[in-house]
Parts: structure tokens; sequence; C-alpha cells
């Protein structure tokens, strides 16, 4: 990148390296934390789905014990 040109962040702000060196500094941690940030949300979101697939996995294998306890040969084909 040659002095003076523009560096255009994903945060939708225009860093001039000749003149405003502080400013583009500044730009690219704001973009850089933006990213990081989303990366982490999704890992949030994608843990409590997770989580709620699990529970209902447990759901499903607590209520088939249930049934089988209860009506043993409804499974069995007899």
């Amino acid at each position: 990148m040659e002095s003076g040109d523009l560096y255009y962040s994903s945060t939708e702000q225009y860093c001039d390296i000749k003149t405003k060196c502080s400013n583009f500094i500044k730009c690219i941690i704001i973009d850089k934390f933006r990213v990081i940030s989303e990366a982490l949300w999704h890992v949030f979101l994608l843990k409590n789905s997770l989580k709620g697939v699990m529970g209902r996995i447990k759901e499903v294998k607590l209520l088939t014990a249930e049934a089988e306890r209860t009506e043993p040969n409804a499974y069995k084909g007899v």
C-alpha cells in the first residue's frame, strides 16, 4: 500500500495513512475488534443451540426409557 492511499475498513470508515496515522491505526483496531466480537457472538449462539439440542436428546432418551419401562414389548414388534 502506497503512502497516502486510503484504507477502507468494514466499519465503513476511510483512513488516510499519510495524514492521519492514528486514525488509520484506530480504524484497523476497530475493524478487527468488530470481526472478533462477531465471531464470539456466533460461538455463543452455537453453544446455546447445542445446549438446546443436547437437552432435547436427553428428554427423548428419558421419554423412551419411560415408554419401554411401562410397555416393554411395544417396540419389539410383538
